[in-house]
């Protein structure tokens, strides 16, 4: 077609009114065709539109042109290469890159708000731009057309049941409770919280496509609070380049597996455990003040109902930080116990106390001691596949290897590192569990921000050792990036 301001033709057939068509192939001659006016437009909306979110959150002018100029090569590029699937998502990529823009600023604000309390510390520009980039790169893996999601449509169809008046049904242990009762654990009572589809189910009042489309936006905003959250933790450790490396190690394969899956719940846990962890860890040597103290149990109470893995995760990761502190530091240590009873309480009573006696009466004693006979482990080969589980969730059996090497290289030794410390001890801890019963790589996922700030502080520690530290810093992240965008484009491609 010539340049106009839609491209491609339209195609009726007459003769088969409402008929739906199966298309085998698409085969597209572009000839000497230009891009149509739309198409151009969309790209330089969302140039401009990541161009201002950019500059918003303070990053030097040439830099965010920079970075504006390399994001519009991505959809640039999808639009020559893959036009059929491009072009159609060029709407999106524009209504992503705009609430980029003003997810940025309000982000930007509210950082800046927190820092001026001295609550969190001044993060550096870049660790608000990674983050989104990381939006942008998440939500539109998730809005491609041939984006399959795993679990997207179970989870989306729970939150639309909870908006139509079926709250107490996935809130009480009732036997159609299918969040909580699935068929292939054998009708096993394990309390899984709706918080996630309490919160997300208002989005299922819009029409389908924008209900979808809304709680791709939501989900994608949930992974992005990780990255904002390791790099403050990052920054608190070490410094501001510290953290944003940190910030930017958290752009791994391993949010992309996540939206592969489809697993809203746990992305909703895995966001919510960082954001009160790294809390923790910022404001570890202001407990003793109650306005504090009430922050962090609140945030750990939300991460505690998010999940249940949250709730076993972020509890050893408590209790492993108290032991390793004990002696050194008694009353943080205190501080800790004193943090998870309250929130354990909390949730116990808002949640948790609904599904007590089915779980010890019907589920504990299953998950120990089997449903009769004896379960033969091959510990060898359990031994043998931990390498593969981990290339599995982290996309190499070196990041998280590089994720606990930088936090036990990280100098001083402060109470956020050694909160730190416990939370990386929680991998260790349960993937030697795991030799015995399956956790299905949750502790992976739960310790991924982790991982990403240990990274950063490796990556840091690298850059200021000599002339060649810093770029054999940034070719070990780039190839963190390069695993990433790899994931990605399978993601996007309806790929695993």
């Amino acid at each position: 077609p010539d340049f106009s301001w839609r491209s491609g033709h339209e195609l009726s057939f007459a003769g088969f009114p409402g008929a739906k068509l199966k298309v085998s192939s698409v085969r597209i001659d572009r000839g000497r065709s230009l891009p149509s006016v739309r198409a151009i437009l969309f790209l330089t909306i969302s140039a401009w539109a990541l161009l201002l979110a950019l500059r918003g959150i303070g990053l030097p002018e040439r830099r965010a042109a920079w970075l504006s100029v390399a994001w519009l090569m991505v959809p640039a590029g999808a639009v020559l290469l893959w036009p059929a699937i491009a072009i159609p998502l060029l709407p999106l990529v524009v209504v992503a890159s705009v609430a980029t823009a003003a997810g940025a600023i309000l982000v930007r604000g509210g950082v800046r708000a927190l820092a001026e309390r001295d609550v969190v510390p001044e993060p550096a520009p870049g660790v608000l731009a990674v983050a989104s980039l990381g939006f942008l790169a998440w939500f539109l893996a998730m809005a491609s057309p041939l984006y399959v999601g795993g679990h997207f449509a179970y989870h989306a169809a729970i939150a639309e049941e909870i908006w139509q008046g079926k709250f107490l049904l996935y809130y009480l242990p009732d036997p159609a409770n299918m969040l909580s009762r699935q068929p292939q654990w054998g009708g096993l009572v394990v309390p899984h919280p709706s918080l996630y589809h309490t919160v997300s189910s208002p989005l299922a009042g819009l029409p389908r496509f924008w209900f979808h489309t809304g709680t791709k936006l939501f989900v994608a905003g949930l992974l992005t609070m990780i990255p904002i959250t390791c790099g403050l933790v990052a920054t608190d450790v070490a410094d501001r380049r510290a953290g944003v490396y940190a910030a930017a190690a958290t752009l791994g394969p391993t949010g992309f597996q996540l939206l592969a899956l489809g697993h809203l719940m746990t992305i909703f846990g895995c966001a919510a455990a960082t954001v009160a962890l790294g809390l923790l860890a910022i404001c570890a040597n202001r407990l003793s003040e109650k306005g504090i103290f009430w922050l962090v149990s609140g945030a750990l109470t939300i991460g505690f109902l998010s999940y249940t893995g949250s709730l076993l995760f972020g509890s050893a990761a408590l209790a492993l930080t108290a032991l390793i502190s004990y002696r050194s530091d008694r009353d943080f240590s205190k501080s800790l116990v004193k943090l998870a009873l309250v929130s354990w309480t909390v949730a116990f009573l808002l949640y948790y106390v609904h599904w007590a006696v089915p779980f010890f009466r019907d589920t504990l004693p299953v998950l120990l001691f089997g449903t009769g006979g004896e379960r033969v482990i091959d510990l060898s080969a359990r031994v043998a596949a931990v390498p593969s589980k981990f290339t599995y969730s982290f996309g190499s059996f070196l990041v998280p290897l590089g994720g606990l090497l930088g936090i036990a290289l990280a100098e001083g030794r402060s109470r956020g590192r050694c909160l730190l410390e416990g939370w990386a001890l929680v991998l260790v801890l349960f993937t030697l569990l795991d030799l015995g019963f399956n956790f299905l790589l949750k502790h992976h996922y739960f310790s991924w921000p982790v991982v990403a700030i240990g990274l950063g502080l490796l990556f840091h520690r690298i850059d200021g050792r000599g002339r060649f530290g810093r770029p054999a810093a940034r070719i070990f992240l780039l190839a963190l990036v390069v695993s990433a965008v790899r994931a990605a484009l399978s993601v996007a491609s309806g790929g695993g």
